[in-house]
């Protein structure tokens, strides 16, 4: 995923997992019985800087093999 998205799409992710809901994403197992993420929000758990570290974290593994993972 680090390979096609900005960072800022992982940032939107983490605070608003029902930002970007893909088609087949339910055929996945990724979304619930009432169509939304079933990736809970980090709003009331994380702070901006947080957000901002892990954002930018998740974007720099666009060089490594993490599949499966």
């Amino acid at each position: 995923m680090a390979r096609i998205h900005p960072v800022e799409y992982f940032a939107e992710s983490i605070i608003n997992p029902n930002a970007v809901i893909y088609p087949g994403d339910k055929e996945k197992g990724y979304l619930g019985e009432d169509g939304k993420s079933k990736m809970p929000d980090y709003n009331e758990v994380l702070t901006v800087k947080q957000v901002t570290d892990l954002a930018t974290y998740i974007a720099s593994l666009k060089g490594q093999n993490h599949a499966g993972h």
